[in-house]
């Protein structure tokens, strides 16, 4: 499983070596190498920088193997924190105009905040059908709006829904396989559920 999520993450690091020449070049954004920020090793600092914030395990360990095997880029990795912390430093710089990552890593639920602001760049021609086929279309799904693809996976949970055989066999439910049908199997049984798309 680690080396599935090594490759994952590695897969999402080689779209952001895509996107080098969109790069600032640096965190302080004046567009130079300034590689002070960074928590990993710089071992080519006269390259490109791209600069990343990621939480996710193994992320210094990801960004460091990338370092020494290509020429043509860099990436500056910093740990901004996870989840609320990482995000309001991420609105801070996105409402500043100066100050954000060339890539970050963000959870899909919210990847429509930040595109409807205008923050994310749209992948689709950048290196996404280079990657495309390493996750599912589901996952795909999670960050992508419109026609537009908005982030790269790094990992896909496994999704499920547990049910007692017992009750469904007694109210005559089949399980469920997709949002239309668990709404109808609710109806029947005369429960309304909130919106669920």
């Amino acid at each position: 499983m680690k080396s599935k999520q090594l490759l994952a993450a590695a897969a999402a690091l080689v779209l952001a070596g895509t996107m080098a020449s969109c790069s600032s070049g640096g965190p302080d954004d004046s567009g130079g190498n300034d590689t002070a920020a960074c928590t990993n090793n710089i071992p080519k600092p006269d390259l490109p920088v791209v600069t990343v914030w990621a939480w996710y395990p193994n992320s210094e360990t990801v960004a460091d193997n990338f370092n020494e095997q290509h020429d043509d880029v860099q990436v500056c990795w910093t740990n901004a924190g996870a989840g609320g912390d990482e995000y309001d430093k991420l609105q801070t710089a996105i409402t500043a105009g100066t100050g954000a990552p060339d890539v970050v890593m963000v959870e899909a639920d919210r990847v429509a905040v930040y595109q409807i602001q205008g923050a994310l760049v749209d992948l689709s021609d950048l290196g996404y059908e280079g990657v495309k086929d390493s996750f599912s279309d589901g996952v795909w799904k999670d960050w992508s709006i419109g026609g537009g693809v908005y982030g790269a996976p790094v990992d896909g949970g496994p999704m499920a829904m547990i049910y007692r055989k017992d009750v469904f066999a007694q109210y005559g439910i089949t399980p469920p396989t997709t949002w239309a049908e668990y709404e109808a199997a609710a109806d029947g049984q005369g429960c309304r559920w909130p919106a669920l798309r």
